[in-house]
């Protein structure tokens, strides 16, 4: 279980530090959602369904800095660990982020994260996470620089990862037929405003099935997989993929990211994306298979003023450069 830090943060409130500081000089924001539900969330009769031993990853940063003296630095913190069985449901939330703030002149570089994840259980086998039958999972990040009044050097990176696979074994000699609904969606915004500097946003998810003798996977698109880009400025790009079938590696896999590089105009680039999508699952008797998913995100920004030496960023950024190249930084394990 989690340890519970009592230091809360939100994206209210990242979004409100952003709102006392405008102009808003660089700007990265990602929000995405994702969620599947087995046999309309109740457990097939027959399939056991458990947590694959030490699978769990689960990883988070927020770091901003500024070039500049007379800052005070603002950190906080949340981790919680809920109950899927309150009415409503309580989910596992983790939020983080660390601000620095020049006090009386609005200059702000500051960055963050806000995820929700919501497990349901079987209720027939008691409050634990060994048998899902629906899970939920919320995504905020931001990172942001803006000058309201000094030109300063900033910088601000947040990112966050989490791996989870379940094992479905039947348990019985007969075959059991049932399906895996899911659903996503994603909004990505990178925004630049001045000589030097970039703001970059990137996310990815994951939902694929290893499978064996006596497994056979079924995919049905619900809805068709509908994007929105906006890269008109010359110095803003855009980047997404989106796999889903039910052949040799069987699931669903999305990836996206916006670039906005800085030209001294205002450069802006977005993303869009959504779909839905239904699964069908056949396991033998005695057949199993592993369902394997995967979340990541990162948003960085960089403001840098001429003939001022740039502030560093923090080592992770090439997760972020990794993601904007189309390929989700995400596990792949050989079949």
């Amino acid at each position: 279980m989690l340890r519970s830090v009592c230091l809360a943060s939100s994206a209210l409130a990242l979004s409100a530090v952003m709102a006392q500081a405008a102009p808003v000089t660089a700007i990265s924001e990602l929000s995405m959602s994702h969620s599947f539900i087995i046999n309309s969330g109740s457990r097939p009769t027959g399939i056991e369904i458990e947590t694959v031993p030490d699978s769990l990853t689960v990883e988070g940063q927020a770091e901003s800095q500024v070039d500049g003296a007379g800052f005070t630095t603002t950190e906080s913190s949340d981790v919680q660990v809920g109950n899927s069985f309150s009415d409503p449901p309580l989910p596992f939330e983790a939020q983080r982020s660390q601000t620095q703030v020049n006090l009386g002149n609005g200059d702000v570089a500051t960055a963050g994260y806000d995820v929700s994840i919501l497990v349901v259980n079987d209720p027939d086998l008691g409050n634990s996470a060994n048998a899902p039958t629906r899970r939920e999972i919320e995504q905020f990040g931001i990172a942001a620089v803006s000058n309201a009044a000094d030109p300063i050097n900033g910088s601000a990176i947040s990112d966050f990862n989490n791996t989870r696979d379940y094992r479905f074994t039947n348990t019985t000699n007969d075959t059991i037929s049932f399906n895996i609904a899911g659903q996503f969606e994603a909004e990505m915004r990178a925004e630049h405003q001045g000589p030097e500097g970039f703001a970059r946003t990137s996310g990815s998810f994951e939902v694929l099935f290893e499978t064996g003798p006596g497994v056979d996977i079924t995919y049905f698109p619900v809805a068709p997989y509908l994007i929105t880009v906006d890269e008109d400025d010359p110095n803003a790009s855009v980047a997404e993929m989106f796999f889903a079938d039910d052949g040799a590696i069987a699931g669903v896999t999305f990836s996206g990211g916006a670039s906005a590089i800085a030209d001294g105009t205002e450069v802006v680039a977005s993303l869009s994306a959504q779909s839905r999508y239904v699964f069908g699952v056949t396991l033998e008797g005695g057949a199993s298979m592993v369902l394997e998913t995967a979340f990541s995100q990162v948003n960085a920004v960089q403001v840098a003023i001429p003939d001022i030496p740039p502030v560093p960023l923090p080592a992770s950024l090439p997760l972020l450069l990794a993601g904007l190249g189309g390929v989700a930084a995400l596990r792949r394990r050989s079949r």
